[in-house]
């Protein structure tokens, strides 16, 4: 099951964490994307990622601010957290068409996600119903290609809106997209076990 919570921030605390995110002053790293072709490159296969927070460490100037806000969620959608695993951020620019990332897992461990959305945008998020088994000890990508041939049915989609969150089991293999009506889109990734 896939939950969503509009306006899941107050007011304030979104336009603090958005402001943050969306400096200049704040660093991002290139990615290459599962849509990346070595052999046919183009200006559209990669995106940026940011680790802000992991392992109960804040890796950069954003991490307590995120964490804080991650807790913040957490509390008004109910959730009873027992550790936040990573806190990632993840910003897909413009593409001429859309492209979809592969369907994947973020730990070979039982966890939750939660996607926060930090502006309007397309580049929808899918939820899909396989998931991976963590007691098979497999690669995530060759357990999806095992056992369901590489192809995958979608459970949940969700576009994004700024200061919705959607959150699941972290064992559904999931993807996003990139946007072609926006300049970029960017969310707050957040790996989390609950009590």
């Amino acid at each position: 099951m896939v939950n969503t919570q509009f306006n899941v921030l107050t007011t304030s605390v979104f336009n603090k964490v958005r402001q943050a995110v969306m400096s200049p002053e704040t660093p991002w790293y290139s990615v290459s994307t599962d849509y990346y072709n070595a052999q046919h490159p183009d200006h559209y296969s990669h995106a940026w990622a940011h680790v802000a927070f992991s392992d109960g460490v804040a890796n950069s100037q954003l991490g307590e601010l995120l964490y804080m806000a991650a807790l913040s969620a957490f509390d008004n959608t109910g959730q009873n957290v027992s550790d936040i695993i990573r806190i990632r951020l993840g910003m897909h620019t413009i593409s001429p068409q859309t492209r979809y990332g592969g369907a994947h897992v973020d730990y070979n461990l039982p966890h939750q996600v939660a996607l926060i959305y930090l502006n309007d945008s397309d580049g929808d998020t899918l939820v899909f119903n396989e998931t991976y088994d963590p007691n098979s000890k497999a690669d995530t990508y060759q357990y999806f290609q095992d056992r369901y041939q590489g192809k995958a049915s979608v459970i949940h989609n969700s576009t994004p809106t700024a200061n919705k969150m959607i959150w699941f089991n972290g064992m559904h293999y999931h993807s996003s997209s990139s946007p072609t009506t926006v300049a970029k889109r960017i969310t707050i990734n957040i790996n989390y076990l609950l009590k």
